[in-house]
């Protein structure tokens, strides 16, 4: 409503200016003020004469030249009182051309329907609809111009916010084929696959891990997710080994040390943590690390929503039991015996890890 009181007062204001020659014309010219001294003149000259200041002759030859001047300002202003409503007409005109010219414009261009925004709204950070709505807006442009890196790299963290790993992914994919490979890219690349695959690093994410260490031998990401890969395919020697190397340079308050902590639980060797990354696993409850969070989450996500595998519960289970989080471990062992059924449930309750936390 406020904008419309604007926009009113505006154009108001607007036919004020534009309005105002042709809605009065000058006296002058019209004659007003000339009829005014005339008359006055007249009435001037008959008191003289009543006085005996001017003779009778001498008022007649004065009388008649007022007259004469009079009613020719009576022409003029017959004629500008002729004119008076043609010039109201334009007025008008002028009046109507410029408001639905104006009004026609805003409701094309402008937004008319939108209304005015509460200002603790405008305060609050954006909610999953209006980033939905950006993210809509972004894939629309890189829909009609494909080959905008730029725009790329700045909707591919979105996407992985929103836990659209496989479109985040690609987003890095289109990104480092149009500006150039980079180092942290291909890492965010290969984690984007990895958390799409519940946690799997794939071959085509190894490869992409490579090829960013390569061109930063100290990239940190690539180097953790390598060690993941080289677990998850059974070499625990050269996993260890990749570990080893990070620890190295570990400081000893790094968060990654809790991935490495759960690492080399799962792998039973302990032994190659330095005292200080002790001291950096997460207690019971605790939040884990970014990187693993994505990881067990996505998987939770999948195995609530589509359901999935005897292992893929019972990787759950473990998951949550390595990093401390007993309590969704359990939430997940009675969630993956409603979901399963006959010889997949039986399997799944005599698994280890779901057998020792099954009242």
């Amino acid at each position: 409503m406020t904008l419309w009181i604007a926009l009113f007062l505006i154009l108001v204001a607007t036919l004020a200016v534009l309005l105002r020659p042709l809605a009065t014309g000058s006296r002058n010219l019209a004659g007003g003020d000339d009829r005014e001294v005339y008359a006055a003149q007249l009435e001037e000259l008959e008191a003289d004469k009543a006085r005996g200041a001017i003779g009778e002759a001498d008022a007649a030859v004065a009388r008649t030249e007022i007259a004469r001047r009079l009613l020719r300002a009576k022409g003029v202003r017959t004629t500008a009182e002729a004119s008076t409503g043609r010039r109201i007409g334009a007025a008008l005109a002028v009046a109507l051309f410029t408001a639905a010219f104006s009004l026609g414009a805003y409701a094309w261009l402008g937004m008319p329907g939108y209304g005015d925004q509460p200002l603790a709204a405008r305060l609050v950070p954006l909610g999953e609809d209006d980033l939905a709505r950006m993210v809509a807006q972004a894939e629309a442009e890189l829909a009609a111009n494909p080959d905008d890196g730029r725009g790329w790299i700045v909707l591919a963290p979105i996407y992985q916010r929103m836990r659209r790993f496989a479109d985040a992914a690609h987003a890095y994919e289109r990104a480092n084929a149009l500006l150039g490979e980079n180092a942290d890219w291909l890492g965010l690349q290969g984690e984007n696959l990895a958390y799409a695959g519940s946690g799997a690093v794939s071959e085509e994410a190894r490869a992409l891990f490579e090829r960013a260490l390569a061109l930063d031998p100290q990239a940190l990401r690539p180097a953790i997710f390598l060690a993941i890969a080289d677990r998850q395919q059974g070499d625990n020697e050269a996993a260890g080994q990749r570990w080893q190397a990070l620890l190295a340079r570990a400081q000893g308050n790094e968060p990654w040390l809790q991935i490495a902590q759960a690492e080399l639980t799962r792998m039973g060797l302990t032994s190659l943590l330095p005292p200080a990354a002790t001291g950096a696993v997460p207690g019971e409850g605790a939040p884990p690390p970014a990187m693993v969070e994505a990881m067990v989450s996505g998987l939770a996500q999948r195995l609530e929503s589509e359901g999935g595998t005897v292992d893929e519960w019972v990787r759950l289970v473990r998951s949550y039991t390595v990093l401390g989080r007993m309590d969704d471990a359990r939430a997940t062992v009675s969630a993956g015996l409603a979901a399963l059924t006959g010889e997949e449930r039986a399997a799944f309750q005599s698994a280890p890890d779901v057998a020792r936390l099954t009242p």
